[in-house]
């Protein structure tokens, strides 16, 4: 498959999993031999794995949305600069609904095989989500 080829894949994968019915199209994009990097201790792995934490990430953000900011591509590998934006209106890794509107930033890194995403890197700004879910009202309006 060609760099452009796998550009098209990442941005569908974008268009119709992160911001569609997801995570009900999972099995069109990632490998059954899908590996998640970093992995911690005890992680899961697989599409399923994929599919929980995507559907705690919607449960956790309404009207969760991924932009796209940029894409990279070069051989068997896509790198997608993006941002998100949401309101938490669910729990969030151990963070009550605080009702806020909140937006993160993130690059990811993907490794296309056959059409399907079979390695993924996932880096994103964790500690300014959680500033935004803790942080008084004031502190966030005047930033």
């Amino acid at each position: 498959m060609t760099p452009q080829e796998n550009r098209s894949i990442i941005k569908n994968f974008f268009d119709q999993v992160l911001n569609g019915s997801a995570p009900f199209y999972l099995d069109g994009f990632i490998s059954s031999h899908y590996v998640q990097h970093p992995s911690e201790p005890g992680q899961e792995e697989g599409r399923e794995a994929v599919r929980a934490r995507l559907t705690k990430l919607h449960d956790a953000f309404t009207d969760l949305h991924f932009f796209l900011d940029e894409m990279i591509a070069e051989g068997d590998r896509v790198l997608a600069r993006w941002h998100l934006e949401g309101r938490h209106t669910g729990d969030f890794l151990g963070v009550p609904a605080t009702d806020r509107k909140v937006h993160c930033t993130g690059m990811d890194e993907y490794r296309v095989k056959d059409r399907k995403i079979t390695e993924h890197w996932h880096e994103l700004d964790l500690f300014g989500l959680f500033q935004q879910l803790s942080s008084p009202e004031q502190t966030l309006k005047a930033g």
